[in-house]
């Protein structure tokens, strides 16, 4: 598969200095692609409308409007942006964060979620299991809610009611700038309503269950890894039947690939495998209660983490991942504010996962069954929302020139 849109020069070619104030913003002849956590995104629109505190952000603000004017930086927006604007339910602060997010992103986009077509293995676990289909091409980056969403009907822009006036361009920009600002309003209104936060409610409530499950049958972190990372595969297995069948490969014969290649298979999908890292280390953290926030952390933030150049993100999570290595693994710098100049990351391939830091867990058919008994109660619990992972990379080299990725 080829992927579309990701990233075109070698991070090595980009002198990645992320100083406020600065027009060594980014640097390079190719836009770096930038990835802000929410909270970022606040702090940008703090600094743009004067509130208070925001005058520690406005360097930062002017370095980022540069570098998009410049075209040397691009900061793309996830579903996760769109939900998080959209749980404010006062219509003039969720209108100025969406505003700012609109001049930056210029609504470029990355994909959160793909359809459920036939699921691509990796190159090894392909060759291992005789599937025969070329790789299909998937677009990681694209523009607009329709792209972030996978909802192509958001992209019909004729059958709103500016169409007569605008040409298109202005049409497609005034209207992505509304889906990600909402209404001038509070919500809800009319038959607008806020975001449902229930099941974000129900995975902070899921996660602490299963966390202390973990705690009264005092299970170890390898333990911990070895529940996860079989709730993970699991998870996938209404998409990956489907191939495994077509292929004539039974599930048997799947789960014989062993170590490497299950290791390899989740981390050819960098999303997903970076997901269930984050999610096997935050569950090490079994002291510290889960919160509806750490749904769309674990599955959003590892979109940048994959797919991006830099990561700003909270404190919490820029210490979990380079905890696990993932940066240096994707290569990616992953930093806590832009005010800040980050160490380089290690740039590495993608088959480095034999590496203790990123592997997964021994794994066989028989190591499949105890993962899912260690005590009662733990087992695979199925994550929808992650079973539609965009495509996988085989190495940062190909990623970087548009080579043959597997999904």
């Amino acid at each position: 598969m080829r992927v579309s849109g990701t990233r075109t020069a070698p991070l090595a070619t980009i002198d990645a200095t992320v100083t406020a104030g600065s027009d060594q913003f980014i640097a390079g002849s190719s836009p770096t692609i930038i990835y802000l956590d929410q909270n970022k995104w606040i702090d940008l629109s703090r600094a743009r409308h004067s509130e208070q505190g925001g005058g520690a952000f406005k360097p930062a603000l002017a370095a980022a409007e540069r570098a998009v004017a410049d075209g040397r930086a691009t900061f793309p927006l996830s579903v996760a942006h769109y939900l998080e604007t959209w749980k404010r339910y006062k219509g003039e602060p969720r209108r100025r964060v969406g505003s700012v997010m609109s001049d930056l992103s210029r609504h470029r986009t990355v994909a959160g979620q793909q359809p459920s077509p036939r699921w691509r293995l990796t190159a090894r676990a392909a060759q291992a299991l005789r599937d025969p289909d070329p790789p299909r091409v998937v677009e990681i980056f694209g523009y607009g809610a329709a792209h972030a969403f996978n909802e192509p009907v958001l992209a019909e822009y004729a059958s709103w009611p500016l169409a007569a006036e605008l040409n298109d361009q202005a049409l497609a920009a005034v209207i992505e700038r509304e889906m990600i600002s909402g209404p001038v309003e509070d919500l809800p209104v009319a038959e607008i309503a806020q975001v449902n936060l229930a099941p974000a409610q129900n995975y902070a409530r899921s996660e602490n269950e299963q966390a202390e499950i973990f705690r009264a049958a005092s299970s170890d972190r390898d333990e911990i890894d070895r529940v996860i990372a079989a709730a993970e595969v699991m998870s996938l297995l209404p998409v990956i039947t489907p191939a495994l069948k077509a292929a004539g490969v039974s599930l048997a014969q799947f789960y014989e690939l062993g170590e490497d290649g299950m290791n390899e298979f989740m981390f050819s999908m960098p999303w997903r495998g970076a997901a269930m890292r984050l999610r096997q280390r935050r569950f090490h953290e079994l002291h510290q209660q889960w919160t509806p926030n750490d749904l769309n952390d674990i599955a959003y933030l590892t979109l940048g983490l994959a797919y991006c150049d830099i990561l700003v993100t909270e404190r919490q999570w820029v210490h979990r991942i380079c905890h696990t290595k993932l940066d240096e693994l994707y290569g990616t710098i992953v930093t806590p504010r832009p005010a800040r100049t980050p160490r380089p990351p290690c740039r590495l391939s993608h088959h480095v996962h034999r590496s203790r830091a990123t592997s997964v867990v021994p794994w066989s058919a028989r190591v499949t069954r105890d993962c899912c008994s260690v005590s009662p109660g733990v087992g695979p619990r199925s994550l929808d929302d992650w079973s539609r992972a965009p495509s996988a990379v085989v190495s940062r080299a190909e990623r970087h020139s548009g080579g043959r990725l597997w999904a």
